[in-house]
């Protein structure tokens, strides 16, 4: 984030309310929910290991993107894999 408002010629701060303001969500909302959505596809388009998909996605553990995931969806993500085979 420092980098980018640096970029843009912005303070932090002023980046982050900007964003916010334009997309209803908060800089680290919006890159959650990214990261989630890439978490999904590779759920439903790989046999990777969940563990292997958190580290490559930078959760800091398997319990953290279990924690996030289910928060988001009300699955976990070996659930959410189940479902999307399917389906």
């Amino acid at each position: 984030m420092t980098e980018l408002a640096a970029a843009a010629g912005l303070a932090q701060q002023t980046l982050s309310r900007r964003f916010t303001t334009a997309l209803g969500v908060s800089p680290a909302r919006h890159l959650e929910r990214l990261l989630l959505e890439q978490v999904q596809a590779a759920l439903s388009d790989s046999d990777e290991p969940i563990t292997d998909i958190a580290q490559r996605l930078g959760y800091g553990s398997l319990r953290s993107l279990q924690r996030r995931f289910r928060q988001a969806y009300g699955l976990s993500p070996s659930e959410f894999r189940f479902q999307a085979r399917l389906g």
